[in-house]
């Protein structure tokens, strides 16, 4: 199989882990990818096999900055959004 191309339809991928890189886990693959984060994240991808045959990962994403709940960005909290400015009140002004 071909990690750096798989991992391309994750992200640019930047780096691969030792394990990977020797294949001596079958089982596993751990990338270091650079994803854009204003794209949805995938859960799974379709690797494709040297024979031509494919099947379906699971992604797990470790690492992950944190995700604001009120605008849904990554990188900040709901209390440092400046999507929306409180009035002091609790309530939003947007």
């Amino acid at each position: 199989m071909n990690h750096n191309e798989d991992c391309k339809r994750s992200g640019i991928p930047l780096q691969l882990d030792e394990t990977t890189k020797d294949q001596s886990n079958g089982y596993f693959v751990r990338v270091l990818v650079d994803k854009d984060l204003t794209a949805s994240l995938p859960t799974s991808i379709m690797v494709k096999r040297d024979d031509h045959r494919g099947f379906s990962i699971e992604v797990i994403y470790e690492n992950l900055p944190g995700k604001c709940s009120k605008c849904q960005n990554y990188g900040h909290n709901a209390n440092k959004c400046r999507n929306f400015v409180s009035d002091n009140k609790g309530t939003s002004l947007s």
